[in-house]
């Protein structure tokens, strides 16, 4: 089942959007120590930031890219 590439683009723009909210938010809270790297909303940050690249890596594969 194939996406339409501008719905996945959306999608994507809202999850990169999500995790930067969620980035700044905890970042502001609980500061940047190494422990950050081993909590659970960096985990949450990570998974949404990988799924928005894959979605992004998918949409420049389906669609023609312009010449530069």
């Amino acid at each position: 089942m194939a996406m339409n590439p501008i719905l996945v683009v959306a999608l994507t723009q809202i999850l990169f959007t999500t995790s930067d909210v969620v980035g700044r938010h905890m970042m502001n809270t609980t500061g940047f120590t190494p422990a950050s790297f081993f909590s659970g909303w960096f985990l949450f940050y990570f998974l949404i930031r990988n799924l928005a690249m894959f979605g992004q890596l998918y949409v420049f594969s389906k669609i023609e890219l312009g010449h530069t």
